[in-house]
Parts: C-alpha cells; structure tokens; sequence
C-alpha cells in the first residue's frame, strides 16, 4: 500500500507527481532495511538518490555490482548501463 507523499520529480522536460511512498524491506546479514521509496508513472528502474544512500550508510560498489552497508552487502544485477 501506498503512503501519501506530496513530491514530484522532474526527468528531463518532464515533471512527475509522486503517486506515493513505496516501503521496500531489503534483506542483509544484519537484518532487515527498509527503504522508501516515491513511485512514478514513468518507465524507469529504482534510483536511488545520494540521500537515500547516506541514510542507510551504504554505497553503490560498481566494481563488484554491490550495494554495500555496514557490515552487510546485496549482490545486484548490471544490465544495459544500469544496476538493478
């Protein structure tokens, strides 16, 4: 379900109104996280943004395809000059 978020995002030319806040839980070694995220009508994968990244003290590892957190690492997939 959907929480209410008043953002909106601008692509390009094109500005976007969130439709809401997407909680994800995301499994580590150390235990759940949970990231929120606003959703868009637009088709484009997950970004996430620097302030998302320091909230969770994680960061993007392009070398190994890892998003890695204190004591804990998500193997993610590279695919068409993006990371999933």
């Amino acid at each position: 379900m959907l929480q209410k978020s008043l953002r909106a995002f601008r692509f390009g030319d094109t500005r976007r109104e969130s439709l809401g806040i997407l909680r994800i839980p995301i499994p580590t070694p150390i235990g759940i996280l949970e990231l929120s995220v606003d959703v868009v009508d637009l088709d484009i994968p997950i970004l996430l943004g620097l302030d998302s990244l320091d909230a969770m003290q994680a960061y993007l590892n392009t070398v190994d395809n890892t998003l890695e957190g204190i004591n804990w690492n998500l193997h993610l997939l590279r695919h068409s000059g993006h990371v999933y």
